[in-house]
């Protein structure tokens, strides 16, 4: 995908904290690699960061973030790409800020430049009644219909 300068993407078609049905074109942010790392969406995502992390290195700090506007605008116009994350409060897979897209864009491109930048999440200690809240983890994704979108991820059998 070419990314001149005169190339403009008009703001996201999708606005933030949307309730959505994963598709396969969705970039799906979340530490769990084993399940981004798989989803179809995010190894397009991934293409993008490895073709332009150079060209991100060799712009200055003022184009920085043009360029990861440029690359965002590629990916949710060109290959209907979503920023979404699984939120477990709900249940539900949502869309993110335009902000929240540029700083994963952005970090991504970083990390491509210098695995070391990689931060970990520190252990935070509990100090609320009783023992810590569980987090739910998602142990893999929601299965994908022949059209992209969001298939029926219960295990319950049906009855003919």
């Amino acid at each position: 995908t070419d990314l001149s300068n005169k190339q403009h993407y008009p703001e996201s078609p999708y606005g933030p904290n949307e309730v959505v049905e994963l598709r396969a074109t969705d970039i799906v942010c979340s530490r769990n690699s084993g399940i981004s790392s798989r989803h179809p969406g995010n190894r397009i995502y991934d293409a993008f960061i490895q073709h332009y992390f150079k060209q991100y290195r060799a712009t200055d700090k003022s184009d920085k973030k043009r360029l990861t506007r440029r690359i965002m605008g590629a990916l949710e116009h060109d290959h209907q790409a979503r920023f979404v994350k699984y939120r477990a409060e709900d249940e539900n897979w949502r869309t993110l800020t335009a902000s929240e897209k540029r700083e994963k864009l952005s970090h991504a491109l970083r990390i491509a430049l210098d695995p070391t930048l990689r931060i970990r999440r520190k252990s935070v200690p509990w100090d609320g009644p009783g023992p810590r809240p569980r987090r739910r983890k998602m142990t893999s994704l929601p299965s994908l219909d022949a059209s992209g979108g969001g298939g029926d991820t219960s295990s319950k059998a049906t009855s003919p």
